[in-house]
């Protein structure tokens, strides 16, 4: 079975609820799910930008570290 990876991101995370990472996880899972992939627990990074290279976003990193692996 192929295994999909769900990764969200919110650059601004204003009033804490995290409820737009929380929509594009659901969103993503049911579109693997849709497609017979089998999901591996997801990853998000709440309230960091992607604009600045100097953010270190760890939800993002532990998404890439498989993908790298089996290129």
């Amino acid at each position: 079975m192929i295994r999909a990876i769900v990764y969200g991101r919110l650059s601004r995370d204003r009033d804490g609820t995290q409820t737009a990472t929380a929509r594009q996880t659901a969103d993503c899972r049911k579109y693997a799910e849709a497609r017979g992939r089998s999901i591996v627990p997801f990853r998000e990074d709440a309230d960091l930008s992607a604009h600045s290279s100097k953010v270190r976003r760890l939800g993002f990193e532990a998404v890439n570290r498989p993908i790298r692996r089996a290129t």
